[in-house]
């Protein structure tokens, strides 16, 4: 596969905003992918819309970018907190744009918090997401968006456990733990590198890693960004994971959102300048 020549993220929502001036920030994720491809053309992707949009819309106007400018909106999972500003950017855009995402975006999903269960899926139904301009790309098999980059589809759980804990869904039978199976990510072929940018990780790190390699051909991880579902994970499962990701050599591994305060601290420990703390306004650089 054909690989890019650079490609920067820029988080445009976390749960956290670095020192910049002027940004906002709420629970959920929202990026900026810019990429050069190896011909010299460019392309402007969004990743994800943040919980309700206020927040991602004023900060793209504060760090440079324009709803207009963007050329595909990728959701990694229907969670509504990577979701919910999906109507917000579309109205604010004003003309179609293709939206990749899993089948299983419509399908309810319920989270427990503090003991009850709460709907936390997509807020749009597929004809009012039609009539805001959405062009729904709907794909469960890896898709190539742009040569060096690849929307993941589902990931397979080929490589160590996923991430599900406290998501459910309902079923006929009743409610029942969600695998998350709609959980997907954006790998960014940088050379021989992959970059993937991850929403939650509900799939896994290593599954989402055996995957990038295998459906990019790369040769070496380059790095992970996004949130990696550790808020509330067992001290050994982050040392797993930060063991498991230093053995693959990482340029670069940030940590966003729903990785929580308590698996960052170890994950800098085991990865030591590899590993980037940040929050909204963030830039990374690819190479």
């Amino acid at each position: 596969m054909a690989g890019l020549r650079w490609a920067r993220v820029t988080v445009l929502n976390d749960n956290t905003t670095l020192f910049i001036d002027g940004l906002l920030a709420e629970y959920g994720f929202a990026a900026a992918v810019e990429v050069e491809l190896e011909n010299g053309d460019r392309s402007l992707i969004l990743y994800d819309t943040g919980q309700t949009g206020r927040p991602l819309l004023h900060n793209m106007d504060v760090l440079g970018f324009r709803p207009g400018e963007f050329d595909y909106l990728v959701l990694s999972h229907r969670h509504v907190d990577h979701t919910g500003g999906v109507k917000a950017f579309l109205e604010a855009r004003g003309k179609p744009i293709p939206v990749v995402a899993h089948p299983a975006l419509f399908e309810p999903s319920l989270a427990m918090v503090g003991g009850r269960l709460y709907e936390i899926g997509f807020p749009l139904s597929p004809e009012r997401l039609q009539s805001l301009g959405g062009r729904l790309v709907a794909s469960a098999r890896p898709l190539q968006l742009l040569p060096g980059v690849v929307f993941s589809g589902e990931v397979p759980s080929k490589w160590g456990p996923r991430h599900t804990k406290l998501v459910y869904k309902p079923t006929p039978e009743g409610v029942v733990e969600d695998e998350m199976r709609d959980d997907t990510f954006l790998a960014l072929r940088v050379g021989g590198r992959v970059y993937i940018l991850t929403g939650c990780g509900h799939a896994g790190v290593e599954n989402m890693v055996g995957h990038a390699l295998e459906v990019t051909g790369a040769e070496e991880l380059g790095g992970v960004i996004g949130g990696l579902h550790l808020f509330g994970a067992s001290r050994e499962r982050m040392e797993e994971i930060a063991g498991f990701l230093a053995s693959r050599k990482p340029r670069l591994v940030a940590g966003l959102h729903c990785t929580g305060p308590f698996a960052q601290p170890v994950l800098k420990s085991v990865l030591g300048d590899a590993y980037r703390y940040g929050g909204t306004g963030s830039r990374f650089d690819l190479a």
